[in-house]
């Protein structure tokens, strides 16, 4: 028996103050402007959140939502971004003269820096928060189910309990939400950014913005993910440097090569332990930025992957002198 759904949706991702490029869409699938607000005659917009940061008109892009939200024209969810601003502007009750998202750092204040350059010291700032937390987490509608990143029961049975009306953040969820270890913390993050696993030990890589991260978002929707190259969808930039390379026979992965520290590489210590050869399959670089196929510095002779049969090298040479010092991955950031 099919499911019958009564009412249309058009469903926007992510907008980041391109506040141009979504006239343009909505243009496109024939809403129009009247008392300005957007409206299409037949069909309900639908936001999944990140309406903020990155892009170059971040205020005109929260009143183009927040009118058609306030009209009934469009119903908009909350995302990571509109989390990490109201944690942004809630100060820390349990330390004085800071926030739950602390301003120190420099990556928190580089991510917000489209945002906060047109609203912050404004009375703006505080009326836009608060919009922000009468935003739900999610939408569960007849024939439609919308999340920001990842629709996954047991996170949405723990927050449930704590949310407002409609599934919006209380305090208790927004303090929560930010101390990473609470649960709540774990729960906020898989629902609003997707569920992560860590890179195997001592593997790290820079992502777009300059942040150094050691864990990766999967593939949450696939039901047959088994190895890294399958679970990797963490960004573009995440996936131009990064790709599997398969042997002829075994079809796991290889082509490690083991070089000394620098910037824009992910990094393996040299050690035993994390010598790969419990992966299945392993990251590794693009065939064209590795110059051999052989192993150095990464352990002892006998640390190396069971991976290696039947592929293109017919054995690993392992490097009889060890320096001292960081090595990692043979992989280098193309900018």
């Amino acid at each position: 028996m099919g499911l019958h759904v009564t009412k249309l949706y058009d469903v926007f991702g992510d907008v980041h103050g391109q506040y141009d490029k979504l006239v343009s869409l909505l243009q496109h699938l024939g809403y129009s402007e009247s008392d300005r607000v957007w409206r299409h005659p037949e069909r309900t917009a639908i936001f999944v959140g990140d309406l903020i940061d990155r892009g170059p008109k971040q205020l005109a892009t929260v009143d183009l939502v927040r009118a058609m939200v306030e009209a009934g024209t469009a119903q908009c969810i909350l995302g990571n971004h509109e989390f990490n601003a109201i944690a942004w502007a809630t100060p820390d009750p349990n330390h004085p003269n800071r926030f739950l998202r602390p301003h120190s750092q420099r990556s928190n204040r580089k991510q917000h820096h489209a945002f906060l350059k047109e609203i912050e010291g404004t009375h703006r700032h505080a009326e836009i928060i608060a919009w922000f937390k009468t935003l739900p987490l999610w939408l569960d509608l007849e024939g439609l189910r919308v999340v920001h990143a990842c629709w996954h029961q047991e996170s949405m049975d723990l927050l449930r309990p704590m949310l407002g009306s409609n599934h919006t953040l209380t305090d208790e969820v927004i303090l929560l939400g930010s101390c990473k270890d609470d649960s709540v913390f774990e729960a906020i993050e898989v629902v609003c950014k997707g569920p992560e696993v860590p890179l195997p030990y001592g593997i790290t890589f820079q992502d777009k913005d300059g942040k150094v991260r050691d864990r990766v978002r999967v593939k949450w929707w696939l039901s047959d993910v088994t190895n890294y190259g399958m679970r990797r969808s963490y960004c573009p930039e995440m996936r131009r440097r990064f790709r599997v390379i398969h042997c002829r026979r075994s079809g796991k992965g290889i082509g490690i090569r083991a070089r000394r520290c620098s910037s824009g590489t992910i990094g393996l210590p040299g050690s035993r332990r994390c010598a790969p050869s419990s992966l299945r399959v392993l990251i590794t670089a693009r065939p064209e930025m590795v110059r051999s196929w052989r192993i150095g510095g990464m352990g002892r002779p006998s640390c190396r992957p069971r991976s290696w049969r039947g592929c293109r090298s017919s054995r690993p040479r392992p490097q009889t002198h060890q320096p001292r010092g960081r090595w990692q991955l043979g992989l280098s950031c193309h900018h």
